[in-house]
């Protein structure tokens, strides 16, 4: 057990720290059982399921619980798992499929006058580092 006083702030604050982060923690792996489980009766709404996944993992990098790489390692291993399963489709995949609407083209923008640009002086240079006088 920690004896001084920084000691005992210091257990006090990664104990919380410890608490915070393995509440996000258990989200994720509940969210990812959800999916496992959808995989593996290869029913229910995949995209729906891997958007859940998504944000915990999001959540575990944003907090730093987990590192940005191993977190989009673990989004892209999700993603292929999904695409395996006959009939799940990556949400990206989804809204590549669906038809867009035309946009509308914009009006050229009005040009700005160009202004005549302030030419910038020349640098000032240092003047040289004077030499110590020699003895003679």
């Amino acid at each position: 057990m920690p004896t001084t006083k920084s000691a005992k702030k210091a257990l006090a604050q990664s104990e919380k720290k410890r608490s915070r982060n393995r509440h996000f923690s258990e989200l994720y792996k509940e969210s990812v059982k959800k999916l496992e489980r959808a995989v593996a009766v290869k029913s229910g709404d995949f995209a729906e399921l891997l958007s859940e996944v998504y944000s915990r993992i999001d959540t575990l990098a944003k907090k730093n619980i987990i590192h940005s790489n191993n977190a989009a390692r673990k989004k892209s291993a999700f993603a292929k798992l999904v695409k395996s399963v006959p009939g799940g489709d990556a949400p990206a995949a989804k809204k590549a499929k669906t038809e867009k609407a035309p946009a509308a083209k914009k009006a050229p923008a009005a040009k700005k006058a160009a202004a005549p640009k302030a030419e910038k002086a020349p640098a000032a240079k240092k003047a040289p580092a004077k030499k110590a006088a020699s003895k003679e």
